[in-house]
């Protein structure tokens, strides 16, 4: 197959294909940023399940920094009041 004769299906989908794969190893470098008690875990998982981990992981972690700002906040408030 050459590809200049690939038609606008085929280099949309060659495209999405690498933004996919681009993005499941950020996903991998970030979770080996992690502590090492989830490190080994999200790895292992982010590897064996591609982008459908990846994204999961992502979402994942939104929540638990969306809790950790949310509970931040309310300590310097509770601080502030005082």
């Amino acid at each position: 197959m050459n590809l200049w004769h690939l038609g606008y299906l085929e280099i949309l989908a060659l495209l999405v294909g690498v933004v996919l794969f681009a993005f499941w190893i950020w996903a991998l470098v970030q979770a080996t940023s992690l502590d090492e008690k989830t490190r080994g875990k999200w790895v292992v998982f982010i590897a064996l399940t591609y982008v459908f981990g990846a994204l999961i992981y992502v979402l994942a972690e939104k929540v638990v920094l969306t809790r950790q700002r949310c509970s931040e906040e309310e300590s310097v408030g509770d601080s502030t009041r005082s």
